[in-house]
C-alpha cells in the first residue's frame, strides 16, 4: 500500500475536535456523518487526552442532537474487537454496515501483503457481526494478481467469497505502485490478472444479486439523498445496509429526509421500491 509512504505515520484527531465538527455540522441540518480513516477503527492511539477506543467516540457522537446516521470507513481487521461490535449493535446511529477489506482470501498472499489478520480472523469477525447484527450490510476490497499469487491461491480467495456472500465488493487489478516492496516483486502477466478479475466479478455479481432479492417485499429505512442521476423521475438514496435505493419523486420527499420504503424489485445496482 502506498499511503503509508505518502502520508506518513496515522494520526488520530483529538476527540473533542472531532464531536465539535459532528456538532456543528448536525446544527446545519446534516443527518449522516461517515468518519474516514485508513484504518478508522485504530483511532485513539497516541492521542494526548489518552487512548480513546473508536467504539466510545461511536458513543459521544450518538449524543448530538439532529443527527440521525453514523457511518465509517475502512475499518481494519486487526482492530476489530468484540467492543466494537457490541456498539454497532448497541447503538442505534451506527448503521448496519461494515465495509471490511479482505484483500486476498490465501493466508500466503495476505502474509505477503503485509496485512495484520489472518483469513481464519478475519472470518470470525464476519460471523459475529452477523450473530450480532443479522441483517448486517457487509462489504469489502478484494485484490487479484498480487506477484506470486499462484491459482491455487486465486481459488482460495473465490472459496471465501462464495463462503462469506458479500453484499458487494471493490474489485482490482493489482498494479505496482512506486517505492513499495511488492513493485520489486516479479509481476503476473496483465492478460491473467484480467481473466481472474473478470472470474472474480462474476462470482460476486451473482452473489449482490441475490443478496439484494432476499430484500424484496422487506420495508427499510432509506436516507433520501436527491434525484437519481439516471432516472430525474425517481429519487434515491440508501438504507441502513448501504443498499442503494430508488423510489418515486414526490414534492413532499426533500433530500435529507428519512423514509420508510417497501423493496418491490432487485438489480445489481440496488433496490426500487415505494414509500
Amino acid at each position: 500500500c502506498i499511503v503509508p509512504t505518502t502520508r506518513g505515520r496515522e494520526r488520530s484527531r483529538p476527540t473533542e475536535e472531532v464531536v465539535v465538527e459532528v456538532r456543528r455540522l448536525a446544527e446545519l441540518g446534516v443527518k449522516e456523518v461517515t468518519l474516514l480513516g485508513q484504518t478508522v477503527n485504530s483511532y485513539g492511539k497516541n492521542l494526548a487526552e489518552g487512548r480513546v477506543p473508536f467504539g466510545k467516540l461511536l458513543w459521544l457522537l450518538e449524543g448530538i442532537p439532529g443527527l440521525e446516521r453514523l457511518r465509517y470507513m475502512s475499518p481494519y481487521p486487526r482492530d476489530f474487537k468484540a467492543d466494537l461490535i457490541e456498539c454497532i449493535r448497541d447503538n442505534p446511529k451506527v448503521m448496519e454496515h461494515v465495509h471490511l477489506p479482505l484483500q486476498s482470501g490465501d493466508a500466503d498472499v495476505l502474509k505477503a501483503m503485509k496485512r495484520q489478520y489472518s483469513v481464519d480472523e478475519f472470518l470470525l469477525i464476519v460471523a459475529d457481526l452477523r450473530v450480532a447484527v443479522p441483517n448486517m450490510g457487509i462489504t469489502t476490497d478484494i485484490i487479484v494478481g498480487f506477484p506470486g499469487e499462484t491459482e491455487a491461491q486465486f481459488e482460495n480467495t473465490l472459496d471465501i467469497v462464495r463462503h462469506v456472500r458479500f453484499d458487494g465488493a471493490y474489485m482490482f487489478i493489482y498494479s505496482p505502485r512506486p517505492s513499495t516492496p511488492a513493485a520489486e516483486m516479479e509481476q503476473l502477466p496483465y492478460k491473467l490478472k484480467q481473466e481472474r478479475l473478470q472470474i472474480l466479478m462474476d462470482l460476486q455479481n451473482k452473489i449482490t444479486i441475490e443478496k439484494n432479492l432476499d430484500w424484496v417485499g422487506k420495508t427499510v429505512e432509506v436516507l433520501v439523498e436527491g434525484p437519481s442521476k439516471k432516472h430525474p423521475t425517481m429519487l434515491q438514496g440508501y438504507s441502513r445496509e448501504w443498499k442503494m435505493v430508488h423510489l418515486p419523486a414526490n414534492v413532499s420527499i426533500l433530500p435529507g429526509h428519512l423514509v420508510s420504503v417497501k423493496l418491490e424489485e432487485a438489480f445489481l445496482w440496488g433496490l426500487r421500491g415505494t414509500v
